[in-house]
């Protein structure tokens, strides 16, 4: 599964509880819109270092690289080339 499919999934699964009906496309931003509040960041972060094995530095845990399933991608995709 992508980097995409797998955040998507996680954020649907257990940020949204399975609401299909929200737009998750790979730039709508997450924070502004409500989907992301501190929390959900927080469990979105601890989920992200668990399943791809990557540890994210002080730098990296910014609330604007978590703005878009398209930004997780490339921060998720810079630790694993």
């Amino acid at each position: 599964m992508s980097i995409e499919a797998t955040v998507e999934q996680f954020i649907r699964t257990e940020i949204l509880f399975e609401d299909v009906s929200v737009d998750l496309a790979s730039d709508r931003n997450l924070i502004s819109s409500g989907i992301l509040d501190s929390l959900a960041l927080l469990r979105l972060i601890e989920f992200i270092e668990s399943t791809f094995n990557i540890s994210l530095s002080e730098e990296d845990i910014d609330a604007n690289k978590f703005q878009s399933i398209g930004r997780i991608k490339e921060l998720v995709g810079g630790y694993q080339s």
